[in-house]
């Protein structure tokens, strides 16, 4: 059996997967896919924070394979977080040119049965946290339409957020595994990738605990674009969540400010900041 955590980028991945790395007989394999592995390998991680002596010269399916196999040997459980990024997003990486699909999903069916959940976020705050990218929305409307297709059972960055350790044990449930625990120490995990490995790290990864943070403010000209816009709005309300961009903002920035700060990056060709 494989377990594979579908997570889009911005999504609060980083932190459940320290929490269910850190669990017992478990190898995590940390934003790989077919098309493109966010930092290492699966054979690199496997050998760096496992050390199962992977040949890191096999292409990505016969890496995942023998990592398996090793798995099974041992008595250890293989949870794979996928870098759904790189499907459904243009970026250089894939030319501009994302596949539109779960590559590892289908990929890894070949290999094992496989087990899928998916960690969600309100579409809003994964847009922000990616500061504001023009074309963001019809990608991510896309992942939110083949989630609801694929059936995947979902779970949302909020909740766990509100109760770490229920949504922990539903995500165990769902695979069907246990003993699983949450300690705010794992929150220290290091065998990791995402938000732990940036220079500037997060709001989030700031934190000691697991908590909700406030929204960030928007200047007016970026709310009305948010409320206009139909990929956003679908892909929202097929995962769940209402649009409303006033629920849980922060208020501690004035508008003139937010305004002034949003003309001079645009100005300078910096806001947004991503062309994706």
């Amino acid at each position: 059996m494989i377990y594979l955590l579908i997570n889009y980028a911005r999504s609060g991945g980083t932190l459940v997967s320290k929490i269910i790395a850190s669990q017992p007989n478990v190898v995590f394999l940390s934003e790989v896919n077919p098309n493109h592995n966010a930092v290492y390998s699966p054979a690199q991680q496997a050998n760096l924070w496992y050390n199962l002596n992977i040949n890191e010269g096999l292409n990505y399916s016969q890496q995942v394979s023998e990592i398996h196999k090793k798995c099974i040997a041992q008595g250890k459980h293989l949870i794979i977080r996928d870098f759904s990024f790189i499907d459904f997003t243009p970026h250089q990486l894939n030319n501009f040119k994302p596949k539109g699909n779960f590559s590892n999903w289908e990929l890894l069916k070949t290999i094992a049965e496989v087990k899928p959940i998916a960690f969600v976020r309100n579409a809003i705050d994964v847009w922000i946290s990616r500061d504001c990218p023009p074309s963001f929305s019809e990608g991510y409307k896309n992942y939110a339409e083949l989630l609801i297709k694929g059936n995947f059972p979902l779970f949302k960055y909020e909740a766990f957020c509100k109760n770490p350790l229920q949504t922990l044990k539903n995500i165990e449930a769902v695979w069907g595994l246990e003993n699983w625990n949450y300690k705010p120490s794992m929150l220290n995990y290091k065998n990791i990738t995402g938000d732990n490995q940036l220079k500037q790290t997060s709001r989030g990864g700031k934190q000691n605990t697991v908590k909700s943070l406030k929204r960030k403010q928007l200047p007016k000209k970026l709310i009305h674009s948010l409320h206009k816009d139909l990929n956003l709005l679908e892909a929202n309300n097929l995962l769940g969540y209402t649009t409303n961009y006033l629920e849980n903002t922060e208020n501690t920035k004035n508008q003139t400010w937010l305004n002034f700060k949003h003309f001079g990056r645009t100005i300078k060709g910096t806001y947004p900041s991503v062309e994706y």
